[in-house]
């Protein structure tokens, strides 16, 4: 039973849950609870026979371990793509923002001696 239909049929008192329906209840709050926290991430389940095809293509083209692994290259790619299509001056200001939640700049940091700390050349 779908957990939305169980629900409102338990709120209404219309039925007396079994005992697979409260296991299949917890296990869904547990699983909701976990993806709420970002402890896990929820499967991207491809029911499009085209969209299946095509992950199976790119899989095959690109030697991929797996449709999963072809899937992420194939979106890494796309991503990349569609970001620098972005004008600069959008792509600009994301990287502004990005730095300005770094927080403010020290004005006492010495670069040249980070560097050559991390050479090893002091």
């Amino acid at each position: 039973m779908k957990a939305d239909v169980m629900m409102n049929a338990l709120s209404r008192k219309e039925m007396e849950p079994s005992y697979d329906d409260i296991i299949e209840l917890a296990h869904l709050a547990l699983v909701t609870y976990r993806y709420a926290r970002g402890e896990i991430s929820m499967a991207l389940y491809i029911r499009d026979a085209e969209v299946n095809s095509l992950a199976n293509e790119i899989r095959k083209l690109t030697k991929a371990p797996t449709k999963t692994e072809a899937v992420r290259q194939a979106l890494k790619h796309e991503l990349a793509r569609v970001r620098q299509e972005l004008p600069l001056h959008d792509r600009l200001t994301r990287a502004k923002a990005m730095a300005d939640a770094l927080g403010p700049n020290d004005p006492s940091f010495d670069m040249k001696a980070f560097a050559d700390e991390m050479w090893d050349d002091a």
